[in-house]
């Protein structure tokens, strides 16, 4: 389906509901993207971000750790990889940490064999279909110390370097790890106490039996009001004796994780419905739970965001779980391989996952005089089409046998707040796309978003 096509559908579909989408929450017509990162001049972003900022410098810690926890965080920065297996280190554009690290020294691997990449059958994974226009999302260069561009040599693999201070903002190493912290991080308003975290969803999926799922994530870079974040994503999921268990990757943009204002590549994993305290999950590897086979692509890296009525930016994503005894493998940027979960991390999605989801998520502060202003996507609802709108396409699943299927009838649709964000779905006969999105609520006194 043509880009052309695609918003002459959406126009009709949504005509009827435009009034009541614009009575929960203002569209913000006039916000444009707060520009983007430049991959083509490098050396002017070195001059301009010479250090990452830490978390710290971002948000301050919602309540000290304790003498013993912070001893336990410090045991972790210092022991999360063994520094003598370090072949060289780099960095990034903004200034990013990056240590070369040798394959089999990674946290996943200590005591385990490297899985070797999968063979992906007769059918093969299916070329990426870019027919809507839209280019790869470039991913984050890497620089030697001169400022010259490097990478780290095969037989290694990237990993973002973890700072004490990163860790210590929380009060526990337990809400590092969270996808969302008990506690959020203090606004340092004076006399307020840390604020809770709520969380608003505009998502597509179904319940299917499957091996992995396949789509091609439109990348932006969503304005953000506070600690939170907004993202874009895909995941598999099922359910089992230890609650929800999921994989995830998407397109994140979050101070408050990564210390910047940049999108980023992430991934994410619950063993137990997100509580993440006896069976951790985390963001990026932070816990050691995702095995990297890749020499110049990790979790966490920054992306190139669309451009408003502009360039529009993808990138593929892609969950293939190899066989019913085989782990659940991560291709993305070009179908290059990224690394694996393994397996024996999960009960309820060992052999198989039985629920997709497509679409976007934003977490905020709880407690405020209104709903937050963060953006969802581009900001934007999804009647204003490609090009201002945030989309997800080329979706598909892989069947037991590792076939890839056009995957249809997303029944599943979850629209949280659908005055300030929603996700609609557009089906053909040969392509599914989830649109999402929206402005959250844009800061005037008409109240908050409806419900």
């Amino acid at each position: 389906m043509t880009a052309m096509n695609i918003t002459t559908l959406r126009r009709s579909v949504m005509v009827s509901l435009l009034p009541s989408v614009l009575a929960g929450c203002g569209s913000n017509d006039t916000r444009l993207m707060d520009g983007e990162l430049s991959m083509s001049n490098p050396g002017e972003l070195l001059e301009r971000e010479s250090t990452r900022r830490s978390r710290a410098d971002v948000f301050p810690a919602a309540e000290p750790p304790s003498p013993d926890e912070l001893a336990r965080m410090t045991h972790y920065v210092n022991n999360r990889i063994d520094r003598t297996k370090v072949i060289k280190s780099l960095r990034t554009a903004t200034g990013r940490k990056i240590d070369c690290l040798e394959i089999a020294a990674q946290p996943a691997l200590r005591g385990r064999p490297l899985a070797p990449v999968p063979k992906v059958g007769a059918t093969g994974i299916p070329p990426i279909d870019r027919s809507n226009g839209s280019l790869p999302g470039l991913a984050e260069p890497l620089f030697s110390a001169t400022g010259q561009p490097d990478t780290c040599a095969s037989g290694t693999v990237p990993v973002p370097d973890i700072a004490l201070d990163d860790v210590a903002r929380f009060p526990t190493l337990e809400d590092f790890f969270r996808k969302i912290p008990h506690k959020a991080p203090s606004t340092n308003r004076v006399g307020v106490l840390p604020e809770e975290y709520d969380r608003d969803w505009a998502v597509a999926g179904r319940g299917i039996t499957n091996r992995g799922a396949i789509a091609l994530i439109n990348n932006w870079r969503p304005a953000t009001a506070g600690p939170g974040f907004s993202l874009g994503q895909v995941w598999v999921s099922g359910d089992g004796m230890n609650g929800h268990e999921t994989v995830e990757v998407g397109i994140q943009r979050s101070s408050t994780i990564y210390g910047d204002t940049q999108s980023h590549f992430f991934i994410y994993s619950t063993r137990d419905s997100y509580q993440d305290a006896v069976n951790p999950g985390c963001y990026n590897n932070l816990c050691g739970d995702f095995v990297q086979v890749s020499s110049s692509l990790f979790p966490s890296m920054i992306v190139t965001p669309s451009v408003y009525n502009g360039t529009q930016y993808a990138t593929d994503v892609i969950w293939f779980k190899d066989g019913a005894d085989g782990h659940w493998w991560l291709l993305a940027f070009d179908q290059q391989w990224i690394g694996y979960y393994s397996r024996d991390l999960f009960v309820a999605i060992a052999e198989e996952s039985t629920h997709i989801n497509f679409g976007g998520e934003v977490a905020f502060l709880t407690g405020q005089s209104t709903h937050t202003s963060t953006d969802m996507g581009s900001g934007k609802y999804p009647y204003f089409g490609f090009g201002k709108a945030a989309w997800i396409d080329w979706l598909q699943f892989f069947d037991l046998s590792n076939s890839a299927h056009q995957i249809i009838d997303l029944v599943d649709l979850v629209n949280s707040r659908p005055g300030c964000y929603y996700a609609e779905v557009l089906q053909g006969s040969m392509n599914t796309q989830v649109w999402y999105g929206g402005p959250g609520y844009p800061g005037n006194t008409m109240g908050p978003c409806l419900p």
